[in-house]
C-alpha cells in the first residue's frame, strides 16, 4: 500500500505547472487533497504525507493567495504546518530536527568545487537571463527598502539566508528525502528539481527560460545533498546566487 503514495507525490511535486498554465477548477485542488489523505493513511509514512500536504500548501498558497502573497510566509508557513504533523502523529522531534540535517563534517574538497562550480554557473545563468529576457524587475524592486547603503546591505543578507535556508529545506531537505524513500535517487532528483524550477516562474529568472535555469540549477544543489548528505553545501551555495538575483533585482 505504500507504493500507492509515489504516484500521489509526484502530482503534488508538480502541481505547479498545471496552476501555472491552466486553470485549476477547485474539484482539482479537493481531489488532491483526498488522494493525498488516503495515500498518507495507507503509508503510514507520517513525514511523507507531511511532505505531501506542505508541497500542496505551497503551490495552493501560491496560486489561491493572491495579494496575501508575502514573502516568506510562502515557505514558512508550509514549512511550519509540516513540522505540526510530524509531531502530532509521531511524536519524533529527532525527525524534524533531521529535516535540518546540515552534516558539515563530511564536506570534502570534491564537494567544495562543485559548490563553486554551480555558484559560477548560476551566475552566468542568471546573466544570460537578463540578456535574453530584458526582463522587467519593477515589482520585485518595490519590495526592497531604498534608504541606506547599510540598509542594503543588511537587506541583502537577510533575503539571501533565509530565503536559501527556507528553499533548501523544503526542496532538498524535504522534498527530495520524501521522493528518494518512494522511487530512487535519479527520479527524486529529477521530479524535485522539476517543482523547483516550476515553482521559480513567476520568479527571477522567471519564465520558460527561467524554469528550465532553475530546474539545472536544482539538480547541482540536489546532488550537492546527495553527495554531503545535508544541506549545508547547499544553502551556502544558494546564499550566493540569491545575493546576485538580489544585486540584478536592485539595478535591473
Amino acid at each position: 500500500m505504500g507504493h500507492a503514495t509515489f504516484p500521489v507525490m509526484v502530482v503534488v511535486s508538480l502541481y505547479f505547472p498545471v496552476v501555472v498554465f491552466f486553470t485549476t477548477p477547485f474539484l482539482t485542488f479537493i481531489f488532491l487533497v483526498l488522494g493525498i489523505c488516503i495515500a498518507g493513511a495507507a503509508s503510514r509514512s507520517h513525514d511523507v504525507f507531511a511532505a505531501l500536504i506542505m508541497l500542496l500548501c505551497f503551490t495552493s498558497y501560491w496560486e489561491f493567495g493572491g495579494d496575501l502573497f508575502f514573502w516568506p510566509l510562502h515557505l514558512a508557513m508550509p514549512l511550519a504546518m509540516m513540522v505540526v504533523i510530524i509531531v502530532m502523529f509521531d511524536n519524533d522531534l529527532d525527525k524534524v530536527r533531521g529535516l535540518f540535517r546540515l552534516n558539515i563534517s563530511s564536506l570534502r574538497a570534491s564537494d567544495v568545487a562543485l559548490s563553486g562550480v554551480t555558484i559560477l554557473l548560476s551566475l552566468a545563468g542568471l546573466m544570460f537571463w537578463l540578456e535574453v529576457t530584458n526582463s522587467d524587475l519593477t515589482d520585485f524592486r518595490l519590495m526592497i527598502l531604498f534608504q541606506s547603503t547599510a540598509l542594503l546591505l543588511l537587506s541583502a543578507a537577510i533575503f539571501s539566508v533565509i530565503n536559501a535556508l527556507l528553499e533548501e529545506v523544503v526542496w532538498r531537505g524535504i522534498l527530495l528525502r520524501a521522493l528518494i524513500k518512494k522511487s530512487n535517487a535519479t527520479v527524486a532528483v529529477v521530479v524535485s528539481a522539476a517543482s523547483f524550477g516550476i515553482a521559480h516562474f513567476h520568479g527571477v529568472p522567471n519564465g520558460i527560460l527561467g524554469v528550465i535555469l532553475s530546474g539545472f540549477y536544482a539538480v547541482l544543489l540536489s546532488l550537492l545533498a546527495l553527495r554531503t548528505g545535508g544541506i549545508f553545501a547547499p544553502i551556502v551555495t544558494h546564499i550566493f546566487a540569491d545575493i546576485a538575483v538580489f544585486i540584478a533585482v536592485l539595478h535591473g
